[in-house]
């Protein structure tokens, strides 16, 4: 326990199963390279011990087009994907897809429409993760309240009160429909409470954010993703070094994980 927090994995990790492993290295071997090459894309790989499912998933955006399953040790035949990415391709494309068959269905999801809502061409978009992790599990978000942009410039009160106008239409927008919030900072969450607090909502709808206060003692309030400082920074000193002696390397993001922490029970009342 950490200041009333309680640091939790969960219920799944990312470890894949070792026959799923071997059978995409073995039938797949260029398709780690290909998703690597392509800044559009993405991957998110996974192991539910409870269930006995493992899974190695490829995203456009927040847009799952491609995964490749097993259960209890057994590989899935045919790669899974929703109904409407099927149509794009004959169905050989979903049980061996090539090279060349991917660059035309990456073709066909970027001139589609209704796909174009999954994906969107900025870096650094916090959600992005959110969404494909309840995409993972069968689940679907209600709506998205996005803030406008204040300057610093701005007192705090007049961006409290711009934010709790607009959190408070979604709220009443979504009410009976949500159970919780994810929101992607710790002062927006805590502007969220606040609007909860006062339509007598708190409690029933969970706050979660991005980061916390950690500087305050005693400050924490909500379950949260805490940034691994200690490991960015290492991160950060072992590029400076490697520049410094002249190994230069190839310019590439670094995703440190996150650590999860989740309030005890007796702190949520």
């Amino acid at each position: 326990m950490v200041n009333n927090y309680t640091i939790r994995t969960t219920y799944y990790d990312r470890k894949m199963d070792e026959k799923l492993l071997t059978q995409i290295n073995e039938r797949f071997p260029w398709i780690i390279s290909y998703v690597k090459s392509h800044n559009c894309l993405d991957f998110q790989t996974g192991n539910d011990p409870k269930t006995n499912r493992s899974w190695f998933s490829i995203y456009r955006g927040t847009g799952r087009i491609l995964t490749f399953r097993s259960h209890s040790g057994k590989v899935n035949e045919l790669c899974d994907v929703a109904e409407a990415y099927k149509e794009l391709m004959q169905p050989d494309f979903f049980r061996n897809p090539t090279p060349d068959q991917f660059d035309t269905y990456l073709t066909k999801i970027a001139s589609t429409e209704k796909f174009k809502r999954y994906y969107e061409d900025t870096k650094g978009v916090r959600n992005e993760g959110f969404y494909q992790g309840i995409s993972e599990y069968g689940m679907t978000p209600v709506g998205k309240c996005s803030l406008p942009y204040i300057t610093y410039d701005n007192p705090v009160e007049a961006r409290g009160e711009i934010y709790r106008k607009q959190i408070a239409e979604y709220i009443e927008r979504y009410s009976k429909e949500l159970e919780g919030i994810v929101c992607g900072e710790y002062s927006v969450a805590m502007e969220t409470e606040a609007v909860l607090e006062a339509k007598a909502l708190k409690g029933r709808i969970e706050v979660c954010c991005m980061d916390e206060n950690h500087i305050g003692s005693g400050q924490y309030k909500l379950t949260h993703i805490r940034q691994d400082e200690q490991k960015i920074a290492q991160c950060a000193m072992e590029r400076m070094l490697d520049k410094l002696i002249g190994n230069t390397g190839e310019e590439k993001d670094y995703l440190i994980p996150g650590i999860f922490m989740e309030k005890i029970a007796s702190e949520k009342e």
